[in-house]
């Protein structure tokens, strides 16, 4: 089932449910919104002791710390014609102008979309393809 969230930004908690024999049954997605996360919070700080609110605050810092993110290479960004895509067939070739190894972009998908998070470029780790950081943006933390 699939519902439309009238509010954003929001958290997506995704709880992967297995059984006994640790088979893996299914999964479930919350999307929770931020601004319901922040009235309870503030709801809990309030009738709380402050020790309680320092264990809710360091136990959600290691749930978002352990969160894993999708990852994307990015060799070039391109506008092309849906025409001229539908016509590719297997050898065809798309020429990537401005692509270059040596000038990547490692991108997060986010609910506000890609954000990206390091500029690099190709290289290796003993027999391995890697990429190699060569720069981070000053915003890299702010995946809002």
């Amino acid at each position: 089932m699939v519902f439309l969230l009238s509010e954003k930004p929001y958290a997506l908690l995704r709880i992967l449910i297995r059984d006994n024999e640790d088979a893996e049954l299914g999964q479930m997605e919350l999307a929770i919104p931020l601004s319901f996360i922040e009235q309870i919070a503030l709801k809990e700080l309030h009738n709380s002791t402050e020790l309680v609110h320092d264990i809710w605050c360091e136990t959600m810092i290691k749930i978002a710390a352990d969160a894993s993110i999708e990852l994307n290479i990015v060799v070039q960004r391109m506008d092309v014609l849906l025409s001229r895509i539908l016509e590719f067939k297997p050898g065809d070739l798309l020429e990537l102008t401005h692509g270059s190894l040596t000038a990547l972009t490692l991108e997060g998908n986010t609910s506000a979309g890609p954000k990206t998070i390091f500029e690099g470029h190709l290289g290796a780790l003993k027999t391995q393809k890697a990429f190699k950081i060569t720069h981070i943006p000053d915003d890299e933390h702010l995946l809002n």
